[in-house]
C-alpha cells in the first residue's frame, strides 16, 4: 500500500516551576502549576473524518525526544544552552490502560518502561521547548524484509534519525519507520498560539517518501485516444542522474539558534531510471492514470517527459523549481496534449494525504 500523509500524535505535557528563575525572556510564560505529562494520539482534523485514526492503528510504540533551551539571545532571536528532557524514551500503547496512573490518559504510557523512565514535567522557566521522534515500521510476511532500525545522534546544536529505506515495494515501504516533524514553541501565545507550554503537543509522523505520478489531458477538441501515447518515459533531463528510491534518510532537528523546523536529507544508493507508463482506451478515472512512483525525498533538476503521440516522439520539459520532493506528499505532473499531436508541461499539484489510508474516502487533503 503506497500511502501518503502524516500521522499525528498528541503529547500532552504539563509542568513545574522552574528552578532558572534568573532567566528572563519576553517568551516566559507566567505560571507556576505543577503537573505530570501524559500522552495520547489522534488525527489532526479527527472531527472531518467519518473515523478516529491514531498511531495505535499503526505502531502501539514509538520513541520520543525532549529537550529545553535555558537561554534566549534577544539580539539574535536564538534560542540556546539545552538540556536533555526525553533521552529516547519508548511509549508503549496498551488499550484500556487510561487513567491507571498519573501519566497515562490516553492508553500511552512512558513511565517504567525501562528502569530510567520516569515522569517528566514541563519547566516553565525554560526559554523554548522542542520535540520530535519516530515510529518503527509495519512487520511483514516477506522474510527478505525486515522492519527498519533508526539511528539517533545528538551534537551541540542539532540532533537526527536515520535510516537506510528502500521505495521499491510495498513491503520494503511498509518497513520504513515514521519519522516526526519538529515541534517547537516559546510558550508565547502571542508568537506560537497553538503550540503553549503545558498544552499538548502535536507530533505529526510521516514516511520518509514522496510520491510521484504522471497524467496526460487533453485541449479541448483533440480526438487523440490514450491507446496512441506509447513508450511513456519520464526522468531527469541530465543523462547522468536518475531517480532516487533506496538509500539513506537523515531527518535533521535544530536544538539552538533561530531555526524551528526540521530537515530531510537523503543520500541515495539505488535508482530508477525513468517513470514509465502505458494507457489505453479510457477515462482520466481508470487504473492506469492512478500509477504512483515512491520515491526519496530529494530536490531535483529539470525532467523531460517523452511519449510518442500517434507514432511520432514528442518531449516537454518540466523545469527543477516543480521537481523539490519532499517526505509525506504526492506530485501529481499533467501534460496535456494538443491539437495537431503536441504537448506541453501543464501544472503540478500537490497534496499530503494520511500516509496509512491514501486513496479511501474517509480521510480529507491535507496540507502543512
Amino acid at each position: 500500500m503506497l500511502l501518503s500523509m502524516a500521522l499525528l500524535l498528541t503529547m500532552a505535557c504539563f509542568a513545574s516551576c522552574s528552578k532558572d528563575d534568573d532567566i528572563i525572556s519576553p517568551e516566559r510564560p507566567e505560571t507556576t502549576d505543577n503537573k505530570p505529562i501524559s500522552f495520547s494520539s489522534s488525527m489532526l482534523e479527527e472531527q472531518a473524518v467519518t473515523r478516529a485514526s491514531g498511531l495505535e492503528d499503526i505502531q502501539t510504540s514509538f520513541t520520543v525526544y525532549g529537550f529545553k533551551n535555558d537561554a534566549y539571545d534577544s539580539g539574535s532571536n536564538s534560542y540556546t544552552s539545552y538540556q536533555t528532557v526525553f533521552p529516547g524514551f519508548v511509549v508503549n500503547w496498551t488499550i484500556n490502560s487510561a487513567y491507571t496512573t498519573t501519566s497515562n490518559t490516553s492508553d500511552w504510557e512512558y513511565v517504567g518502561i525501562t528502569s530510567d523512565q520516569t515522569i517528566k514535567y514541563w519547566d516553565f522557566g525554560a526559554n523554548a521547548y522542542r520535540f520530535f521522534g519516530y515510529a518503527l515500521g509495519k512487520a511483514t510476511d516477506d522474510p527478505a524484509t525486515s522492519i527498519v532500525p533508526v539511528t539517533a545522534n545528538t551534537n551541540s546544536t542539532s540532533a537526527s534519525l536515520s535510516a537506510t529505506v528502500d521505495a521499491s515495494t510495498d513491503a520494503t515501504i511498509d518497513a520504513a519507520p515514521y519519522f516526526t516533524r519538529l515541534w517547537f514553541s516559546t510558550g508565547n501565545s502571542t508568537v506560537y498560539p497553538n503550540k503553549l507550554f503545558g498544552q499538548p503537543v502535536i507530533l505529526e509522523f510521516l514516511k520518509p517518501f514522496a510520491r510521484v505520478r504522471v497524467i496526460f489531458t487533453f485541449a479541448e477538441g483533440v480526438q487523440i485516444p490514450h491507446s496512441s501515447l506509447t513508450d511513456i518515459s519520464f526522468k531527469p533531463f541530465d543523462t547522468t542522474k536518475q531517480i532516487p528510491q533506496k538509500g539513506t534518510v537523515t531527518v535533521t532537528y535544530p536544538l539552538t539558534g533561530t531555526e524551528t523546523t526540521e530537515t530531510i536529507s537523503a543520500a541515495p544508493t539505488d535508482y530508477l531510471a525513468a517513470i514509465t507508463q502505458d494507457y489505453w482506451e479510457g477515462t482520466d478515472s481508470d487504473p492506469a492514470h492512478l500509477t504512483w512512483y515512491t520515491v526519496l525525498p530529494a530536490e531535483q533538476d529539470t525532467y523531460t517527459m517523452y511519449v510518442n503521440v500517434e507514432g511520432e516522439a514528442k518531449t516537454a520539459n518540466v523545469p527543477g523549481e516543480y521537481m523539490d520532493w519532499k517526505a509525506g506528499y504526492e506530485y501529481t505532473y499533467i501534460f496535456k496534449i494538443l491539437e495537431g499531436g503536441g504537448f506541453i508541461f501543464d501544472e503540478v499539484q500537490v497534496a499530503i494525504r494520511n500516509w496509512e489510508d491514501a486513496g479511501t474516502e474517509d480521510h480529507p487533503v491535507f496540507n502543512w
